[in-house]
């Protein structure tokens, strides 16, 4: 990563746990939420059952706000070509369409990098930035000081330099896993996106009170944050918007090498998702060829096909089509669409497997290339049944006896490889893996509706949910049988 100061380029602090410079490439669009509603309407257009409607009177409002941010996006030199927003279905949803067509390879918006948000602003602030570098500060996420600093910059009002572009930021998004009541939660019983909803939830409460024990330390008399500002629901909130609202772009830094970083966007990261890679019409990557200042370098986005008058602007938020999974749709934007050609899900091992969880992963620290165990059962080809699945029972059931023989090096290069390891552990894995898929078609196969007041739209989606992800659990164990012999 990179500082911001001044619109110019210096070399990074020194990062805590979770921070620090990222590989090259090009941008790679990760979070962003896709309609908020309350009840019944928000069930219906939480799976994808409402169609926009018109602007109210009630939602008229939200106008000046837009016309606030086009005028900070010319003041700030975010270029917008034919690009305009439409209100959604509620004040707090945007859509961005054009306003007159463009032709393919026409640029769309061009954000200059001096304007992105990121973690390097919040721990180069001169009030707060002390605060993320105390002992506590430095244990802290990416995402829950980012998330602090923007709770603090909203509140800034004119004072802040993204004043408007956070005023014009949806205020609320009830379609957020993060924002699910019992009711809600209670329909997706059985399903593998149930526990990482749970999760989710879990650990923003948990952030939320580690931050505020962080400001609490260095600012007991609530000089910085007034009373009553740093609240879990705004929290909550601005953790929603960083999640949802992230690109992970590609930075240069003074020396001329490339850096990645999260950073929020303005005005691209309100383009919508094209849940089919074929259906995108925009394609967005880092231009650097202004030099290192950031305001010659931008955030480009430009048109992939001819696109008319009217027509919303949607990308491709992720290059992966396992994170575009309908589970990980609902994790992280709130959605779950009606056709989705990505398949894959996301599985979360048991409480009953987490002390062999455990001890896998730390055998597996001692290798020279650390590997994550996560379990992601996707059965679109049977190499990636092997990679991501299979690969994950094989470390969770890795032994010290099938390290003998064997360098470190030579096992590390076997799962690097996603090869099997040893006659042993292969067996175990296949057994474990088999076990582990049949208690997950039984937990999916006896769901019941749950009696609620939106239990038609709500059981609509999660038996779609529920069917595509009985079809790969079953996809599974086939392949685990065919492997076997």
């Amino acid at each position: 990563m990179v500082h911001h100061a001044g619109g110019k380029v210096t070399l990074p602090r020194a990062a805590g746990p979770n921070r620090g410079a990222m590989g090259g490439g090009e941008a790679e669009r990760r979070m962003r939420s896709r309609s908020w509603f309350g009840g019944c309407l928000f069930a219906a257009q939480l799976f994808g059952l409402v169609a926009l409607v018109p602007m109210s009177s009630a939602e008229n409002a939200t106008g000046v706000e837009m016309g606030a941010f086009k005028a900070w996006c010319a003041e700030v030199g975010i270029g917008l070509n034919n690009v305009d927003w439409k209100q959604g279905a509620t004040d707090s949803e945007r859509l961005t369409v054009t306003s007159a067509s463009l032709t393919k390879g026409e640029p769309v918006l061009s954000v200059p990098l001096s304007t992105v948000l990121n973690i390097e602003h919040a721990l180069g602030d001169p009030v707060l930035g002390p605060v993320w570098d105390s002992e506590g500060g430095a244990k802290l996420s990416d995402l829950d000081v980012v998330a602090a600093y923007i709770v603090y910059e909203r509140h800034k009002a004119s004072d802040s330099r993204w004043q408007q572009y956070l005023d014009f930021l949806p205020t609320a998004y009830p379609t957020n896993p993060l924002y699910f009541d019992d009711e809600v939660l209670s329909q997706l019983r059985g399903l593998s996106v149930k526990p990482f909803v749970q999760r989710r939830r879990e650990q923003v409460d948990a952030s939320f009170a580690a931050v505020q024990a962080v400001v609490a330390a260095q600012d007991p008399e609530q000089n910085l944050f007034k009373a009553g500002l740093l609240t879990v629901e705004r929290f909550r909130w601005a953790t929603a918007t960083v999640r949802s609202r992230s690109h992970l772009i590609s930075l240069k830094d003074g020396t001329g090498k490339w850096h990645k970083a999260m950073c929020m966007v303005p005005a691209a990261d309100m383009l919508n998702m094209a849940v089919d890679p074929t259906d995108a019409n925009v394609e967005c990557k880092t231009d650097a060829s202004g030099g290192v200042d950031l305001s010659q370098q931008f955030f480009l986005c430009t048109a992939t096909k001819d696109i008319p008058a009217g027509a919303e602007l949607a990308t491709v938020y992720t290059g992966s089509p396992g994170r575009r999974a309908d589970g990980r749709l609902l994790l992280e934007y709130g959605f779950v669409p009606e056709s989705n050609p990505s398949f894959a899900v996301d599985m979360l091992p048991p409480s009953t497997l987490k002390p062999r969880l455990a001890s896998a992963e730390n055998a597996l620290k001692t290798l020279p290339e650390f590997l994550v165990l996560d379990p992601v059962l996707w059965t679109a080809d049977p190499a990636s049944f092997i990679r991501t699945f299979l690969f994950f029972f094989r470390g969770l059931m890795l032994e010290k006896a099938d390290t003998k023989g064997q360098s470190t090096e030579a096992l590390a290069s076997a799962l690097v490889r996603k090869a099997p390891i040893s006659e042993d552990n292969e067996r175990l894995a296949l057994a474990k893996a088999s076990e582990f898929l049949d208690d997950a078609h039984n937990l999916a196969d006896v769901y019941e509706p749950a009696d609620t007041d939106c239990t038609a739209e709500l059981v609509s989606a999660a038996k779609r949910l529920r069917a595509k992800e009985l079809s790969a659990i079953d996809g599974g164990r086939r392949f685990i049988n065919n492997y076997k012999s």
